[in-house]
């Protein structure tokens, strides 16, 4: 992933005179994601979240069987 600096430098960083500000509260703000980054890092999200989906509706599926069964 690249990170590049915002191209407006916040407040918190202005008079800041540390040159290695990865360690630092602001860096998130600092420092942000490349597009192209942002997209695929949104997109692996989106992924794994249907995976967690399709999880939760298998087990939802076994148990409407399991209580279709017991019903029998």
């Amino acid at each position: 992933m690249e990170y590049l600096q915002d191209q407006l430098l916040p407040a918190q960083c202005q008079s800041c005179e540390e040159k290695d500000c990865w360690e630092c509260d602001y860096a998130g703000i600092r420092w942000v994601l490349s597009e192209r980054d942002r997209l695929i890092y949104a997109r692996k999200l989106k992924e794994q979240a249907i995976v967690r989906f399709q999880r939760q509706i298998a087990e939802i599926d076994r148990q409407l069987e399991k209580l279709e069964k017991s019903r029998g």
